[in-house]
């Protein structure tokens, strides 16, 4: 079983793995795990490359720039080619995508002006030292600082309106931001980020993080990574949650009516007022608009993400 691959980035010196295949061979190392990936550039001998590999009869492949363009189409991350350096480390990138996307378990990247120590026995050592620490990625957090995050993103939705509207307000009077727009942008804030935090929470859970990951191991920023990877893949659910969060907000009344002013009352709190005191028609024509509003935008985002997804990530 092949589970090792050996990447190696060269120009001029691939000779150098025959001596890591004859170390290996001499500490007892089993060469059938080995698959060794030769990048090259166009203009090298890709043919004498290929010599080597049969000639040593283990597992390769020579990837020069033609073969690394036809290798990602292939497998479907042509899209994802602009992220590869166009020069440094673009050998090395290639690689790290190669070993990803094929399934390897192991990685071993040599440098070809290299040469293992005679005696140690090169591959053995290495993966010895990369066994134990496979899951402490996976480990890094436990399940119960997940509980407290998801705990304390969803705790707004256990709280009563009127609570949340009364502290909100003697909050925001200390620093005289009571009957200000920033007062009820942050309140309806609040009050959407637990449905929004659970439709992305959804979102992220059927993301492949590995594609990240490899994004950012072919050089992309963290920026780049996200914008360029997991948006695209996201999007439904990014469209999911504003239409929730702009629902929310809209019907939002009973903080709303603590913390608005004359100058900055909300449709519902505008329209209760008005009932107030008589039954006025525009009441009623202003919410059917609102109610045709949010209608209108639920068929769009219907039409631009697909219902299947929009009902899955809602």
């Amino acid at each position: 079983m092949q589970d090792v691959c050996v990447v190696v980035p060269t120009i001029r010196e691939f000779e150098c793995v025959r001596d890591y295949v004859a170390n290996a061979r001499a500490h007892g190392f089993d060469t059938d795990r080995l698959h060794v990936v030769l990048v090259t550039e166009d203009h090298c001998p890709t043919a004498e490359m290929r010599e080597m590999l049969r000639d040593l009869d283990v597992s390769g492949a020579v990837f020069d720039g033609r073969a690394r363009s036809a290798w990602l189409a292939d497998h479907d991350v042509a899209g994802y080619e602009h992220l590869i350096p166009a020069r440094s480390h673009a050998q090395t990138s290639f690689g790290l995508l190669y070993l990803w996307a094929e399934g390897f378990d192991y990685g071993v990247f040599l440098d070809d002006d290299t040469r293992p120590h005679e005696g140690w026995d090169f591959f053995g050592r290495h993966l010895a030292n990369l066994g134990p620490t496979a899951g402490l990625g996976l480990r890094r957090y436990g399940g119960r600082f997940r509980g407290a995050l998801v705990g304390l993103a969803l705790l707004p939705l256990l709280v009563p309106g009127v609570v949340i509207g009364v502290s909100l307000l003697t909050f925001f009077s200390v620093f005289g931001l009571q009957q200000s727009y920033l007062a009820l942008v942050l309140a309806h804030s609040l009050w959407a980020t637990p449905l929004t935090f659970s439709v992305m929470q959804s979102s992220f859970a059927r993301f492949d993080w590995r594609r990240h990951e490899a994004a950012r191991d072919l050089g992309a920023s963290r920026l780049v990574a996200f914008r360029a990877v997991v948006v695209p893949e996201v999007r439904t659910g990014l469209v999911v949650a504003a239409l929730v969060a702009f629902i929310v907000s809209l019907q939002e009344f009973v903080m709303a009516l603590f913390l608005s002013g004359p100058d900055t009352r909300t449709v519902p709190v505008q329209a209760w007022n008005s009932l107030r005191q008589s039954l006025d028609p525009l009441v009623s024509v202003v919410s059917t608009i609102l109610l045709a509003a949010v209608v209108l935008l639920v068929l769009v985002g219907t039409a631009l993400a697909g219902i299947e997804r929009l009902a899955t990530d809602a």
